[in-house]
């Protein structure tokens, strides 16, 4: 399966000496999204065969490489590389990205209006740790729809990009990676 990823240079140097690239959750963005970090790792290892345990690394898994001059790649001015590799499909597990801000953001993924309503009235501006636990777990498990393409794809409730992206426990490098390419991000 072919897959891009955006890495810092210092990043990747490392994963060059190692011979291999591996997130360890430094760089997640917020402490607030570890949670969702946590349950997209439960479902790695329920749906990755052989998955050990640690932090996704994030890919995209397109038709073709993202559009460099867009900005969104890194912080403005940075040096970055785009990877291209190619990985076993096992490994790799597959997710809608406008889905997954469901998760990041601990809200409920209904596909209806009506499921959404039903949702809001209960539950509404309830953070995820304030739910009771059959409602948190009626919540992660809306959460598995980004998951189902063709559900997703059929809903007027979820907009936005439908951009696939990817997670893997490991990149081995050199021999999964097709290119490298530099570049300034926007």
């Amino acid at each position: 399966m072919r897959l891009w990823t955006f890495r810092d240079p210092n990043e990747w140097r490392a994963a060059e000496k190692a011979g291999r690239l591996r997130a360890d959750g430094r760089r997640v963005m917020e402490r607030g999204f570890r949670p969702a970090y946590r349950w997209m790792m439960s479902q790695m290892r329920k749906r990755i065969v052989g998955y050990g345990g640690r932090f996704p690394l994030w890919a995209w898994a397109e038709k073709g490489p993202a559009d460099l001059r867009r900005a969104g790649h890194g912080t403005k001015g940075s040096e970055m590389l785009l990877v291209t590799c190619e990985v076993p499909a096992e490994r790799v597990l597959l997710s809608d990205f406008a889905a997954w801000h469901f998760a990041l953001n601990g809200w409920h993924l209904g596909l209806t209006e009506a499921e959404d309503a039903s949702w809001e009235r209960r539950w509404q501006h309830r953070k995820p740790d304030q739910l009771p636990p059959a409602a948190r777990r009626r919540m992660e498990r809306s959460w598995e729809r980004m998951f189902d393409f063709k559900a997703l794809a059929a809903s007027k409730e979820i907009n936005g990009d439908r951009a696939t992206q990817a997670v893997l426990e490991e990149l081995m490098v050199p021999d999964e990676v097709v290119s490298v390419r530099a570049f300034v991000a926007r």
